[in-house]
């Protein structure tokens, strides 16, 4: 299955009904998210979402097509489903969090249906938040919105469980 190329990777900076989106100002393009989910519908109904909100998004429906996709142009967040084909959720995530010199880690939004210890295993390799598959598509908006909007920073084992872990005593 290709990727989800869409035709230029931007959209305008409001919608037909006239109401402001993502973007910053007209003529600013939209920030890119690049969601990464093998399944289609969920897929879908999320990419339309985003767009909805003004997002530019590609779409990838395994961890191969993401890593392609993240060759051919750099998004400016990632929505990851860890449980995918070909190449998996965690080491598309370990290579997204592998940077280079002077290169700025790249936001990554994990959307996920596995275990609490699965989910602070995404956490200890650089997911910088996690959220359950059943969040709504106003809630994975919203979150992208927040993750976009903040500071980069790393997240604390206590920001991401709530609570201090053995590794955060030590």
């Amino acid at each position: 299955m290709p990727i989800d190329d869409d035709p230029g990777f931007r959209l305008p900076s409001r919608t037909a009904s006239g109401r402001r989106t993502a973007t910053a100002a007209a003529g600013t393009p939209a920030r890119k998210v690049l969601l990464v989910d093998d399944r289609r519908e969920e897929r879908e109904t999320a990419a339309a979402h985003l767009r909805a909100a003004g997002y530019a998004v590609r779409t990838a429906a395994d961890g191969l097509e993401a890593l392609y996709a993240l060759d051919r142009e750099r998004p400016d967040l990632v929505v990851l489903d860890l449980e995918l084909p070909v190449v998996s959720g965690f080491r598309v995530l370990h290579v997204l969090k592998r940077t280079g010199p002077g290169a700025a880690p790249l936001p990554v939004l994990v959307r996920t249906a596995l275990s609490f210890d699965e989910a602070r295993e995404a956490a200890c390799a650089g997911a910088d938040d996690i959220a359950p598959r059943s969040l709504t598509p106003a809630e994975l908006v919203a979150g992208v919105g927040r993750l976009l909007d903040r500071p980069a920073r790393p997240p604390t084992p206590e920001a991401v469980f709530g609570r201090r872990t053995a590794t955060a005593t030590a």
